[in-house]
């Protein structure tokens, strides 16, 4: 969320713009798949889709790392107020399951 001074501050040509907007992004989305579950995907592949799957899930780390670099960057400069919420030990469906899945 913008900040009161973010406010009149971000516009769309502002560095900033569009991490103004961001509600609710899953935390699973800053971290890389589960190897596990990376080679169930792998697995129904070519070698060819699996050249694009994994091009395609560096792609996607790197822009997520930087956005949340950007984000941590905005919010100390006071533009940007920043909230994570996890999920209550109850939410947990099971037990063996990490709780950023």
């Amino acid at each position: 969320r913008p900040t009161s001074k973010g406010t009149g501050a971000i516009d769309a040509f502002h560095e900033y713009y569009g991490l103004h907007l961001l509600h609710n992004k899953p935390v699973k989305e800053h971290f890389p798949m589960d190897e596990a579950e990376l080679g169930k995907r792998r697995a129904r592949l070519n070698a060819e889709e699996v050249k694009e799957l994994d091009a395609e899930l560096k792609k996607k780390e790197r822009n997520s790392c930087i956005q949340y670099l950007n984000l941590l960057k905005g919010e100390r400069s006071g533009d940007i107020s920043l909230q994570v919420h996890l999920p209550y030990v109850n939410d947990v469906m099971d037990a063996d399951t990490p709780w950023y899945k």
